[in-house]
């Protein structure tokens, strides 16, 4: 490739040629070499994917039909006026969409696609705002998001639970920012800042008429077919799909549940918002509450419960895990939001070791990577109450067990787990949340027996035996 004039054709012709190969390795060697050698090109995807620039329309026009191809290139002063105008919002309404028109026509068939791709947030070559920033690092600012922190890194030994910790789902699905201006223009952006193309979810309208304008909304989007919730990762492959420019099935819907709202000017990098958590998601709520009324159903408040113990706080988390959820994350209802990891806001997660004594081998599936050695080790307590298969081992200590099986059998090992699950029916047995090895101990000739292992998760999670 080589772009030796700063002109529109030329860098369309770069953007064809990155979408022509399959290969993202290939599409990331072309894309370096675009931007090295062409300031156009890369004014151009930077003003398609920053996830700052929002130019307040859905989709842009074709040309219009019948009239004389424009003569003008993206090069022009004029087009980025344009862009920047939108962005500002200086342009809005009929206007807005009478100067993308005339610009669409003023260009010239390169340029005039280039610019409606711009508008539209998507370059159709099959990269991302994630490509830009591997090639050319810090090219797009970061998307502000408030991180969740681990117990051990947060302020939870600190808080008084006798007001009332906010206990939420963890959401199994794909995070979404849900931008709402004050003119009522809404977009929708990825974790990352991606753009979601207009309308593909099918609930836009929705959301538009059930949150407040001028806001950012903080929610997970979940797939349901045939009104049945999608596992993550089959609902995560239709959102990525549709982030990409497919479509929902006729029998898909989209759901979005919301768990916070700032207002949009905080949405800024280090922004925050100091009005206290309890009063955005009772704000929020207000908001659902009224849109449920009248028959909205595609916007939820994420399934919530205030704890008063830290002993309530982890019942909820195993509650969820045991209905195959991923857990929950702990807010103080005092809590501000800011463009950081918060020490307020804790995903619960974990993480105990314990000793079990391998029982068995258990055969990999049949044409996987290990069928020829074994899928993963059957476990147990001392007592026999609890029995787990484990895995997360190398490939060369998953070979060194299996060529050493008699050793291994019946040997204790160290298994790190998220949590102790209960049985569903008396008489089954005990098992552990996400088991994974963590080494052999030689030393030991007794692994940890079913009271033992209880009274280890209960100290984790700072309860009394």
């Amino acid at each position: 490739m080589n772009i030796t004039l700063n002109k529109g054709a030329s860098v369309f012709a770069a953007i064809q040629r990155i979408a022509a190969t399959s290969s993202k390795l290939e599409k990331e060697v072309l894309f370096k070499e675009a931007g090295g050698q062409s300031s156009l090109f890369m004014k151009a995807v930077t003003y398609a994917y920053d996830p700052f620039k929002n130019y307040g329309i859905s989709n842009a026009p074709h040309k219009t039909p019948g009239i004389a191809p424009g003569g003008n290139g993206l090069e022009e002063a004029v087009v980025w006026k344009v862009l920047d105008e939108l962005v500002t919002r200086d342009l809005s309404g009929n206007s807005a969409r009478e100067k993308i028109q005339s610009m669409v026509d003023f260009l010239d068939e390169p340029s005039s696609e280039m610019f409606r791709r711009i508008i539209n947030k998507d370059m159709r070559a099959g990269f991302t705002d994630g490509t830009i920033n591997r090639c050319f690092k810090g090219t797009l600012p970061e998307f502000p998001y408030m991180r969740c922190s681990l117990p051990d890194k947060s302020n939870m030994p600190k808080w008084d639970w006798s007001v009332g910790i906010i206990s939420q789902e963890k959401a199994d699905g794909m995070f979404g920012n849900v931008n709402l201006d004050a003119k009522g223009f809404l977009w929708i952006t990825s974790r990352a800042g991606s753009p979601f193309p207009a309308g593909c979810l099918g609930i836009e309208k929705d959301m538009a008429a059930v949150l407040n304008k001028g806001t950012q909304t903080h929610g997970e989007f979940t797939v349901y077919e045939a009104g049945v919730l999608l596992v993550r990762e089959k609902g995560n492959g239709v959102l990525n799909s549709l982030l990409s420019g497919g479509s929902l099935e006729a029998d898909q819907r989209v759901v979005f549940d919301a768990w916070d709202q700032i207002p949009l000017v905080s949405v800024v990098p280090s922004g925050k918002y100091e009005t206290p958590y309890k009063s955005r998601l009772s704000g929020l709520g207000n908001q659902i509450i009224v849109a449920q009324r009248a028959g909205i159903a595609a916007v939820k408040l994420i399934p919530t419960r205030i704890v008063k113990t830290k002993a309530d706080a982890y019942a909820h988390y195993r509650e969820l895990l045991k209905k195959g959820k991923e857990g929950t994350v702990c807010k103080h209802p005092d809590a501000i939001w800011k463009d950081t990891t918060s020490k307020d806001q804790v995903k619960l997660k974990l993480e105990v070791d314990v000793e079990l004594r391998v029982k068995d081998f258990i055969p990999a599936a049949p044409g996987t990577k290990f069928e020829s050695m074994f899928g993963s080790l059957l476990m147990e307590s001392e007592c026999g109450k609890l029995k787990v298969g484990v895995s997360g081992f190398t490939d060369a200590k998953r070979q060194m067990i299996h060529n050493d099986r008699e050793r291994f059998l019946n040997s204790v090992m160290t298994i790190r787990a998220n949590s102790l699950m209960a049985p569903d029916e008396d008489g089954e047995d005990y098992s552990l949340f996400l088991p994974r090895f963590v080494e052999d101990r030689e030393d030991k000739r007794a692994a940890d027996d079913l009271d033992k292992i209880r009274d280890i998760f209960r100290n984790a999670m700072g309860v009394e035996a």
